[in-house]
């Protein structure tokens, strides 16, 4: 009846057991690259633990240093700052296909910060054109 309000249930979310990430992954919304060996590779998603990269020449239980130029968000703290470079070590966990899925390992405190402001900031963006 039209008087009756629509029963509202609360969404429950549900995690399954077998997932092995602890972080969200999120693909960039503009390209992101890290710095390897010399080269640079295009990064496809990105968490704060972690990131997966199209690579054919990697393979599993390597360790590199890498580094990654973070662009800041649009807002009038760091709209004057030049990028930020996060600079430390990536373990290739498994490689599937091309795909190389890794894990950071020694990331700075200052690092992990300025990894967890991009991510928010990127979600807040795909969310804002999902609308």
């Amino acid at each position: 009846m039209f008087w009756k309000k629509k029963n509202k249930t609360p969404f429950m979310l549900s995690i399954d057991d077998d997932e092995r990430r602890r972080d969200v992954r999120i693909q960039p919304l503009k390209p992101l690259f890290l710095s390897l060996a010399e080269k640079d590779y295009s990064i496809l998603n990105i968490s704060a633990s972690g990131l997966s990269f199209d690579n054919q020449a990697n393979e599993a239980a390597q360790e590199n240093e890498i580094s990654i130029q973070l662009p800041h968000s649009p807002d009038a703290e760091t709209a004057d700052r030049a990028k930020s470079i996060i600079q430390c070590r990536l373990k290739i966990l498994k490689c599937t296909g091309t795909i190389c899925h890794c894990q950071f390992k020694g990331l700075s405190p200052e690092a992990q910060k300025l990894l967890d402001h991009y991510i928010l900031n990127e979600q807040k963006q795909q969310i804002r054109l999902n609308k």
